[in-house]
């Protein structure tokens, strides 16, 4: 009996510790994407005001200047 206990014992706390991993890695994961999509939601507001409202823009034509 106390051997079969144990080896359950000794199950449990791999299983354990296999989750913890396991969470340990999705937090990485998760982290990691979420920073990502934060410079993304940082950088792109940025980029498009300095378009809009900056002093040297890019030129956009929409139409070809005739040169007379």
């Amino acid at each position: 009996m106390l051997n079969f206990l144990e080896y359950v014992t000794g199950r449990v706390i791999a299983i354990l510790f296999a989750m913890a991993l396991l969470a340990l890695i999705l937090l990485v994961i998760g982290f990691a994407s979420g920073l990502m999509l934060a410079v993304i939601a940082v950088t792109i507001p940025i980029v498009i005001l300095k378009i809009l409202f900056g002093k040297n823009k890019p030129k956009i034509t929409y139409h070809y200047e005739r040169k007379d």
